[in-house]
């Protein structure tokens, strides 16, 4: 016969272990990626002013195997070839069919009229506090510069600009125009997510080891890195149920390093 007065006691304490576990959600593997595929530029045609008959050419290096697709806004080939393109600055990605991408970035530029190069400035992270300066050559003087959206102005610096992609464009005195992407990215360092993510994130109750990803690896992280900002911005991860949360400052500084490209 069994004996109830012993039982209870005991699934007390197993009911009160298991309330302070963590009711964690599963964050799935991201792409593992052993070899990440390297892109090449093999050519690029300048366009004509106001015309769209630049070309770029890329190549993925050889790898026995390894299928190759690239893309560049909404075209997608295997060849690596994108004509039809005006004076501009263009990122060409590359992607395995395991999911494994890179990219490159280069310029198409105005084989008769103005041209641009720049340098982007750190903003902090919530904050306003980028620059852009844009430096311009050929076609005819004087310039004009804007922000795409804004109106043209005579000064080559944009000031007060938060973290992201700006797209520049300059104009010379004949109207050839030619822009390019430039990105202000923030000061967050992986250090400082990689701490906010082991100290709340990485418990021995969640993502420490017993739960997949263990986020006590760096490359866990960094190959997760979108998932993590995505529940932490939505307030998932950590969950309620394990009594810690984080500070708004802590979930904006995780969406800045992604932002930024999530590197180490």
């Amino acid at each position: 016969m069994l004996n109830f007065r012993k039982i209870l006691p005991l699934f007390g304490i197993i009911l009160v272990i298991a309330l302070k576990a963590c009711t964690y959600e599963v964050v799935p593997e991201g792409v593992s990626c052993a070899i990440v595929p390297s892109i090449e530029l093999v050519a690029v045609t300048d366009a004509d002013c106001g015309s769209a008959n630049g070309l770029i050419q890329v190549e993925g290096v050889a790898t026995e195997g390894v299928v190759f697709k690239f893309s560049l806004n909404d075209q997608e080939n295997t060849t690596g070839i994108f004509e039809n393109l005006a004076a501009g600055s263009y990122t060409i990605e590359i992607e395995t069919i395991d999911g494994c991408t890179n990219s490159l970035t280069t310029d198409v530029k105005n084989a008769n009229g103005v041209n641009i190069s720049g340098e982007a400035f750190k903003s902090g992270c919530g904050t306003n506090s980028g620059r852009i300066t844009v430096q311009a050559e050929g076609g005819a003087t004087p310039y004009q510069f804007k922000i795409a959206g804004q109106a043209f102005q005579d000064a080559n610096e944009f000031t007060n600009l938060s973290p992201g992609k700006y797209v520049v464009i300059a104009r010379d005195a004949g109207g050839c125009e030619v822009s390019r992407e430039m990105e202000v990215k923030s000061d967050v360092a992986f250090s400082t997510v990689k701490s906010i993510v082991s100290q709340n994130c990485a418990t021995s109750s969640c993502h420490g080891g017993n739960v997949s990803p263990d986020f006590r690896v760096e490359s866990n992280i960094l190959s997760n890195a979108s998932k993590i900002k995505s529940r932490t911005e939505s307030k998932s991860m950590p969950p309620s149920s394990s009594g810690i949360s984080l500070t708004n400052e802590e979930i904006q500084e995780i969406a800045c390093w992604v932002n930024d490209g999530a590197s180490q």
